[in-house]
Protein backbone atom coordinates (compact mmCIF):
# COMPACT_ATOMS: atom_id res chain seq x y z
CA UNK A 1 0.00 0.00 0.00
CA UNK A 2 1.34 3.35 -0.91
CA UNK A 3 2.33 5.95 1.64
CA UNK A 4 -0.41 8.27 0.39
CA UNK A 5 -3.14 5.67 1.03
CA UNK A 6 -1.76 4.96 4.50
CA UNK A 7 -1.90 8.64 5.36
CA UNK A 8 -5.41 8.88 3.97
CA UNK A 9 -6.70 6.03 6.13
CA UNK A 10 -4.75 7.27 9.12
CA UNK A 11 -6.35 10.72 9.03
CA UNK A 12 -9.77 9.72 7.66
CA UNK A 13 -11.54 9.62 11.06
CA UNK A 14 -10.36 13.16 11.74
CA UNK A 15 -11.63 14.38 8.33
CA UNK A 16 -14.97 12.67 8.94
CA UNK A 17 -15.37 14.39 12.31
CA UNK A 18 -14.50 17.78 10.82
CA UNK A 19 -17.08 17.32 8.07
CA UNK A 20 -19.70 16.27 10.63
CA UNK A 21 -18.92 19.28 12.79
CA UNK A 22 -19.18 21.68 9.86
CA UNK A 23 -22.48 20.08 8.79
CA UNK A 24 -23.92 20.65 12.28
CA UNK A 25 -22.76 24.23 12.17
CA UNK A 26 -24.53 24.72 8.85
CA UNK A 27 -27.81 23.51 10.32
CA UNK A 28 -27.45 25.75 13.38
CA UNK A 29 -26.72 28.83 11.32
CA UNK A 30 -30.21 28.86 9.80
CA UNK A 31 -32.89 31.42 10.69
CA UNK A 32 -34.81 29.53 13.38
CA UNK A 33 -37.42 31.70 15.20
CA UNK A 34 -36.13 33.42 18.27
CA UNK A 35 -37.54 32.05 21.51
CA UNK A 36 -37.81 35.52 23.02
CA UNK A 37 -40.20 36.71 20.31
CA UNK A 38 -42.52 33.75 20.94
CA UNK A 39 -42.90 34.42 24.69
CA UNK A 40 -45.21 37.04 26.20
CA UNK A 41 -43.54 40.23 27.31
CA UNK A 42 -42.57 40.40 30.96
CA UNK A 43 -42.12 44.16 30.89
CA UNK A 44 -44.45 45.85 33.40
CA UNK A 45 -46.79 48.48 31.91
CA UNK A 46 -45.94 52.06 32.67
CA UNK A 47 -47.80 53.30 35.77
CA UNK A 48 -50.80 55.51 35.04
CA UNK A 49 -50.26 59.18 35.62
CA UNK A 50 -51.99 60.44 38.77
CA UNK A 51 -55.12 62.46 38.19
CA UNK A 52 -54.95 66.20 38.59
CA UNK A 53 -57.09 67.76 41.31
CA UNK A 54 -59.42 69.07 38.61
CA UNK A 55 -59.86 65.55 37.19
CA UNK A 56 -60.49 64.13 40.66
CA UNK A 57 -63.09 66.80 41.38
CA UNK A 58 -64.79 66.27 38.00
CA UNK A 59 -64.97 62.50 38.61
CA UNK A 60 -66.56 62.99 42.05
CA UNK A 61 -69.07 65.50 40.69
CA UNK A 62 -69.97 63.01 37.97
CA UNK A 63 -70.39 60.32 40.64
CA UNK A 64 -72.80 62.64 42.50
CA UNK A 65 -74.75 63.31 39.29
CA UNK A 66 -74.95 59.60 38.50
CA UNK A 67 -75.94 58.63 42.06
CA UNK A 68 -78.78 61.15 42.23
CA UNK A 69 -79.64 61.52 38.52
CA UNK A 70 -78.71 65.16 39.06
CA UNK A 71 -78.17 67.82 36.43
CA UNK A 72 -76.62 71.22 37.10
CA UNK A 73 -74.18 73.62 35.51
CA UNK A 74 -73.07 75.90 38.33
CA UNK A 75 -69.40 76.69 38.71
CA UNK A 76 -67.21 74.26 40.68
CA UNK A 77 -63.56 75.15 41.15
CA UNK A 78 -60.61 75.48 43.50
CA UNK A 79 -59.73 78.56 45.53
CA UNK A 80 -56.65 79.32 47.64
CA UNK A 81 -56.89 78.86 51.39
CA UNK A 82 -56.80 82.62 51.95
CA UNK A 83 -60.05 82.94 49.98
CA UNK A 84 -61.66 79.98 51.71
CA UNK A 85 -60.85 81.31 55.19
CA UNK A 86 -61.73 84.94 54.49
CA UNK A 87 -64.91 84.59 56.57
CA UNK A 88 -62.86 84.21 59.74
CA UNK A 89 -63.04 81.46 62.33
CA UNK A 90 -60.35 79.32 63.82
CA UNK A 91 -60.77 76.28 61.57
CA UNK A 92 -59.71 75.59 58.00
CA UNK A 93 -62.57 75.93 55.55
CA UNK A 94 -62.23 73.17 52.96
CA UNK A 95 -65.40 73.69 50.94
CA UNK A 96 -67.94 76.42 50.28
CA UNK A 97 -71.28 76.62 48.50
CA UNK A 98 -72.14 80.21 47.58
CA UNK A 99 -75.71 81.12 46.65
CA UNK A 100 -76.43 84.56 45.17
CA UNK A 101 -79.56 86.69 45.05
CA UNK A 102 -80.07 85.94 41.35
CA UNK A 103 -80.23 82.23 42.14
CA UNK A 104 -76.78 81.42 40.77
CA UNK A 105 -74.52 79.13 42.77
CA UNK A 106 -70.84 78.31 43.00
CA UNK A 107 -68.92 75.58 44.79
CA UNK A 108 -65.29 76.11 45.79
CA UNK A 109 -62.78 73.68 47.27
CA UNK A 110 -59.62 74.53 49.17
CA UNK A 111 -56.76 73.95 46.73
CA UNK A 112 -54.13 73.58 49.48
CA UNK A 113 -56.18 71.07 51.46
CA UNK A 114 -57.17 68.88 48.50
CA UNK A 115 -53.77 67.26 47.76
CA UNK A 116 -53.34 66.37 51.45
CA UNK A 117 -56.76 64.74 51.87
CA UNK A 118 -57.71 61.08 51.60
CA UNK A 119 -59.92 60.01 48.69
CA UNK A 120 -62.90 59.34 50.97
CA UNK A 121 -62.64 62.78 52.58
CA UNK A 122 -62.69 64.38 49.12
CA UNK A 123 -65.79 62.41 48.15
CA UNK A 124 -67.63 63.34 51.32
CA UNK A 125 -66.70 66.99 50.90
CA UNK A 126 -67.94 67.07 47.29
CA UNK A 127 -71.23 65.37 48.24
CA UNK A 128 -71.58 67.70 51.26
CA UNK A 129 -71.10 70.91 49.24
CA UNK A 130 -73.40 69.68 46.48
CA UNK A 131 -75.87 68.81 49.22
CA UNK A 132 -75.92 72.54 49.98
CA UNK A 133 -76.00 73.78 46.40
CA UNK A 134 -78.09 71.09 44.68
CA UNK A 135 -80.37 69.77 47.44
CA UNK A 136 -80.51 73.10 49.32
CA UNK A 137 -79.54 71.34 52.54
CA UNK A 138 -78.36 73.32 55.55
CA UNK A 139 -75.81 72.02 58.03
CA UNK A 140 -77.14 69.32 60.33
CA UNK A 141 -75.38 69.15 63.69
CA UNK A 142 -77.33 66.21 65.09
CA UNK A 143 -75.43 63.21 66.40
CA UNK A 144 -76.55 59.72 67.25
CA UNK A 145 -75.85 58.69 70.84
CA UNK A 146 -72.57 57.04 69.79
CA UNK A 147 -71.34 60.36 68.30
CA UNK A 148 -72.05 59.28 64.72
CA UNK A 149 -73.21 62.25 62.62
CA UNK A 150 -76.84 62.03 61.62
CA UNK A 151 -76.10 63.39 58.15
CA UNK A 152 -73.35 63.89 55.61
CA UNK A 153 -74.36 67.54 56.11
CA UNK A 154 -72.59 67.61 59.47
CA UNK A 155 -70.43 70.77 59.31
CA UNK A 156 -67.15 68.95 59.96
CA UNK A 157 -66.41 66.12 57.51
CA UNK A 158 -63.94 64.21 59.72
CA UNK A 159 -66.59 62.46 61.89
CA UNK A 160 -68.52 61.50 58.75
CA UNK A 161 -65.34 60.01 57.25
CA UNK A 162 -65.04 57.82 60.37
CA UNK A 163 -68.47 56.25 59.88
CA UNK A 164 -69.08 56.50 56.13
CA UNK A 165 -67.79 53.08 55.06
CA UNK A 166 -70.00 51.34 57.63
CA UNK A 167 -73.09 53.43 56.78
CA UNK A 168 -72.61 54.28 53.11
CA UNK A 169 -76.17 53.52 51.96
CA UNK A 170 -77.61 55.39 54.91
CA UNK A 171 -75.62 58.57 54.21
CA UNK A 172 -76.21 58.46 50.45
CA UNK A 173 -79.97 58.00 50.94
CA UNK A 174 -80.27 60.52 53.76
CA UNK A 175 -78.65 63.29 51.71
CA UNK A 176 -81.42 63.15 49.14
CA UNK A 177 -84.22 62.10 51.48
CA UNK A 178 -83.63 63.39 55.00
CA UNK A 179 -84.99 60.80 57.42
CA UNK A 180 -87.51 62.09 59.91
CA UNK A 181 -86.17 62.26 63.44
CA UNK A 182 -87.38 59.32 65.51
CA UNK A 183 -86.07 59.64 69.05
CA UNK A 184 -87.45 56.22 70.00
CA UNK A 185 -85.59 54.38 67.25
CA UNK A 186 -82.63 56.74 67.14
CA UNK A 187 -81.67 58.37 70.44
CA UNK A 188 -80.08 61.62 69.31
CA UNK A 189 -78.23 64.44 71.05
CA UNK A 190 -77.77 67.87 69.49
CA UNK A 191 -74.29 69.35 69.38
CA UNK A 192 -72.73 72.51 67.98
CA UNK A 193 -69.03 73.27 67.82
CA UNK A 194 -67.81 76.32 69.74
CA UNK A 195 -65.81 78.00 67.00
CA UNK A 196 -68.66 79.14 64.75
CA UNK A 197 -68.08 76.30 62.31
CA UNK A 198 -71.80 75.49 62.23
CA UNK A 199 -73.02 79.01 61.57
CA UNK A 200 -74.92 79.60 58.35
CA UNK A 201 -74.12 82.88 56.58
Amino acid sequence: MSVIMKCFFKYMPMIFLLNLFSACNTKNSGSAPSMTTDLPSTTAPAPASPLTKEQEMAALIQEFKTTYSASFTFLTDFKPAIYMNSGGGSTTTVGVCEVYSDGSKQVHFNQEWWPTAASLAKKILVFHELGHCFFNRAHDTRLYSGARPYSIMYPNIDPVVTYFDSYTNYYITELQNPIALNTIQYPITFSTTADGLCSEN
